[in-house]
């Protein structure tokens, strides 16, 4: 989960801003999350009243030699992504952490509209 929050971090915090590309905002938490060996997807999608809305996501086809479209103050989108992390007590077996959540534009990044998930909800028996 840590590594799924960082991926998070890096698309919203890092990478986001008014007027940025898609593409740049795409190119730029993938490149932070190589950095840190964490192995990353981003498919975000903008939200609207028909499911996914018009307007920029940020996913690996907008970035697949595509011209990019420029992020937009007040924006929604769906910051949907994921990241794998191979568990040594598993025998090395990736784990997916896949996460989904709302959030609008400021000129500082990306900001839930709910606090994320930053720990896990254990269920007992």
């Amino acid at each position: 989960m840590a590594n799924t929050n960082a991926l998070q971090d890096a698309v919203m915090l890092t990478c986001s801003r008014p007027g940025r590309l898609n593409t740049e905002v795409f190119d730029c938490a993938m490149a932070e999350m190589a950095s840190k060996g964490i192995e990353a997807q981003i498919y975000s999608h903008p939200i609207g009243f028909q499911g996914h809305g018009l307007g920029a996501g940020i996913a690996s086809g907008s970035a697949a030699g595509r011209p990019g479209v420029p992020l937009r103050l007040g924006s929604y989108i769906s910051i949907e992504l994921n990241t794998a992390t191979a568990v040594p007590e598993w025998g090395g077996k990736k784990v997916y952490v896949m996460m989904e959540d709302d959030a609008y534009l400021t000129e500082a990044g990306w900001r839930f509209f709910q606090p994320r998930q930053e720990q896990w909800y254990l269920v007992g028996r």
